[in-house]
């Protein structure tokens, strides 16, 4: 008995030397959250010149190696105590077990079984950094357990906001999301990314011509931060949408500076391998199955959830804005490359903040077989996929744009359609509807049955101009 009491005394004689010469204690190891929102920066904040990281492309897991002055000392308590050797290494064991996970783990998104070719070594990396402004993460509103109420802001809305002042913004803003809260809607999807460009400062994209009135040119206030805190204050949920593919036009191109990637392609003597012309469109198109290009729109889009506190990033029905032969892809090649962004852009998307929603509204579409028009058709979607497999989509919104006794898309029948495609665990179908085209009377119909469905979680209404005549409450 006395030995073993010796043994122990001995050990804990050992703990206390290691524990005063390792210095300040513990270390920590915990990982930087990113399962909140770092907070919004001011609107003077200046883009960051850090590289930012690329998302990762497999989980990763902490590093709980300890630092060489530990492992010395650790060593000689070893060699000198083998009892309390196997003690430590129960501990650390135990210890490793319950460490927090990494932040792809923390999310709720599955991982993906494939993977996103490996990026260009030239490209920008996305920024892991949190920002430290603020010790306290910007409370957001609770999103709606049941029915999303959105309305779409376009960039033809934004053709008025041309060379606006920060105050003219500010107010223009305020003017209409006070009407979107009036109409009893809870969400706002605001375009940032119509033509390659973008509404915020940013490290990947031009400023926009609708913000400054020339493409390229800067404003000295951020519109998306404003719009956020602006919808928040509110009580609104706010989603950030992108256009992947679609750029500018040359005379566009002229006032760009050629530090930006898009530029950059534009004027490089292989531009073909970056961007088409498509049809008898003016603006070029960047090629889907360039790894670089990819690249580029997943860090845009994890730039936004990174430095922005907005609830969702949202893609359109662009992806292919042609044959695909015009690009010199197969068919098969071009639903691949869709595919690849998509999966992309949600791992990278969740990789910083697991919080935001990513979703596409695609064309809706249903064929004769049962499947997504536009999965067939040349904008090379594979939606069947990204709606029945986890690791693709957080919800899926279809342009149902059409009414009750249309031949081909009658409104209902095309909605139970689309709510049997969609199957993947968590994944929420919202519907796209079309004030634009269809009565208030009409639309205001096709919202209660939305509302009466069970597999459906809500609507998006096209577009903002368009809803001063429905009521909705």
């Amino acid at each position: 008995m006395k030995p073993l009491i010796q043994r122990m005394a001995a050990f804990m004689m050992s703990c206390v030397l290691l524990l005063s010469l390792a210095g300040c204690g513990e270390p920590d190891l915990s990982p930087v959250s990113v399962s909140e929102p770092a907070s919004s920066a001011s609107s003077s904040r200046p883009v960051s010149s850090e590289p930012l990281p690329e998302y990762p492309s497999s989980e990763e897991e902490l590093d709980t190696t300890p630092s060489s002055k530990l492992e010395e000392l650790v060593s000689s308590i070893q060699e000198t105590n083998q009892s309390s050797k196997e003690t430590s290494s129960q501990a650390s064991s135990s210890e490793a077990a319950s460490a927090p996970a990494s932040s792809q783990e923390s999310s709720s998104a599955p991982a993906s079984s494939e993977e996103l070719p490996p990026p260009s070594s030239s490209e920008p990396e996305v920024s892991s950094e949190i920002s430290s402004e603020s010790s306290e993460p910007e409370e957001l509103p609770e999103p709606d357990a049941h029915e999303m109420k959105a309305v779409w802001l376009s960039f033809l809305e934004f053709q008025a906001f041309k060379g606006s002042s920060e105050s003219g913004f500010q107010s223009k803003i305020d003017t209409i999301f006070d009407t979107i809260q009036a109409k009893g809607l809870n969400t706002v999807i605001v375009q940032v990314r119509p033509h390659g460009d973008s509404f915020y400062p940013s490290a990947y994209y031009p400023w926009s011509k609708c913000i400054s009135g020339t493409m390229g040119v800067a404003v000295d206030y951020d519109p998306l931060e404003m719009m956020v805190e602006a919808a928040h204050r509110r009580g609104l949920q706010i989603h950030a949408w992108i256009n992947p593919y679609r750029t500018m036009t040359d005379e566009e191109f002229a006032t760009v500076d050629s530090s930006y990637p898009v530029k950059e392609w534009y004027e490089a003597p292989n531009r073909e391998d970056y961007m088409v012309k498509v049809g008898t469109d003016s603006r070029w198109w960047l090629q889907p199955g360039n790894p670089e290009v990819q690249q580029l729109i997943i860090n845009g889009a994890t730039e936004i959830a990174q430095n922005y506190s907005v609830d969702g990033i949202h893609l359109d029905d662009y992806f292919y804005g042609t044959q695909v032969s015009a690009y010199g892809d197969s068919p098969a090649q071009a639903k691949e490359n869709t595919s690849a962004l998509v999966r992309g852009l949600y791992n990278g998307i969740k990789s910083v903040n697991g919080r935001v929603q990513f979703g596409i509204s695609p064309a809706g579409g249903i064929a004769k077989n049962g499947l997504p028009s536009s999965d067939q058709g040349y904008l090379s979607t594979d939606l069947a996929r990204w709606c029945s497999e986890p690791g693709y989509l957080d919800y899926v919104m279809p342009q149902i744009y059409w009414e009750y006794n249309h031949a081909t898309q009658p409104f209902l029948s095309t909605m139970t359609k689309w709510s049997e495609l969609v199957t993947a665990p968590g994944v929420q179908l919202y519907i796209g509807l079309a004030p634009y085209k269809l009565s208030a009377g009409e639309i205001e119909a096709q919202v209660e049955d939305i509302a009466a469905n069970a597999s459906v979680s809500g609507y998006c209404l096209f577009r903002y101009d368009h809803i001063g005549g429905l009521s909705l409450e």
